[in-house]
């Protein structure tokens, strides 16, 4: 059984406070992590540099647990690895998984994905994206007339400009503590729909860089996307889907349930 929430700290209280149950029956558990981004939680001795290894990445031995406790983002993430990788590092059956909160699990997030990058690295990227967010108000063919002024051996740049621009402007309505906050020199995601971080994912098509140039912090190269996953069909992987909500919400959101997971539902 794979238990999984959007929120590390969640999945490891969860399994603490269940652990003496499933002691009685002689059940073991236990809680998937990472052991670069879940650094904060761990002891000392389980935080190792990785070195992009998932192997390494991920304390897999837990894997052998009956029961095993995660975020959602761990759970896909490893199955990705395992796929792009050709690894079977989740030597496991997807056979039930226990869902925490239902409503923002399998409703909200229903067309989310997990992707597997590469950060890409290209020549003056990084005084490019400055430029254009300084002349964001200008039109595109003065970006392009300065692009082409200071950097002549980058090539053609009209391909891209549309994009940079609007990634430019669309940083302005990504506000500061609300949709994203500053951490470690760093643009992390702030998911106003469970009030958690997401130091593992970036917003695409040069929104992510712009709002680096916007708040005066490091600024990384753009990721190419190698693979990816949808919510709902990670949580279709499983045999037997099962959960609990107060909030189901209306007829809509229960014909979703029943019609992309294949869920029964019931009053309690």
């Amino acid at each position: 059984v794979d238990v999984v929430t959007s929120d590390f700290a969640w999945a490891l209280q969860g399994e603490k406070e269940q652990r003496k149950y499933y002691e009685l029956f002689d059940i073991k558990s236990g809680v998937l992590f990472d052991k670069s981004s879940d650094k904060d939680f761990m002891p000392s001795n389980c935080i190792v540099d990785t070195g992009g290894d998932a192997r390494k990445k991920y304390n897999l031995e837990v894997l052998k647990c009956p029961i095993v406790y995660s975020t959602h983002h761990h759970f896909e993430a490893l199955y990705l690895e395992s796929l792009f990788r050709k690894d079977k590092l989740r030597d496991r059956d997807c056979d039930v998984v226990m869902v925490d909160e239902v409503d923002s699990m399998l409703l909200d997030m229903v067309n989310s994905s997990l992707r597997i990058a590469q950060s890409t690295p290209i020549m003056y990227f990084k005084d490019i994206v400055k430029i254009v967010y300084l002349l964001r108000h200008n039109s595109e063919e003065d970006i392009l007339g300065v692009l082409k002024y200071y950097f002549p051996e980058c090539g053609n740049f009209e391909k891209e400009i549309s994009k940079l621009k609007r990634a430019a402007l669309n940083s302005e309505n990504h506000i500061l503590n609300t949709d994203y906050i500053i951490e470690n020199n760093k643009v992390v995601i702030f998911d106003h729909l469970t009030g958690y971080k997401c130091p593992n994912t970036r917003w695409q098509d040069y929104i992510h860089e712009m709002l680096e140039v916007k708040s005066d912090v490091s600024i990384n190269f753009p990721t190419l996307e190698f693979c990816s996953i949808s919510q709902k069909s990670f949580f279709n992987l499983y045999k037997g889907i099962v959960g609990l909500t107060g909030t189901i919400g209306d007829k809509q959101d229960q014909d979703i349930l029943i019609n992309d997971y294949k869920l029964n539902l019931f009053k309690v």
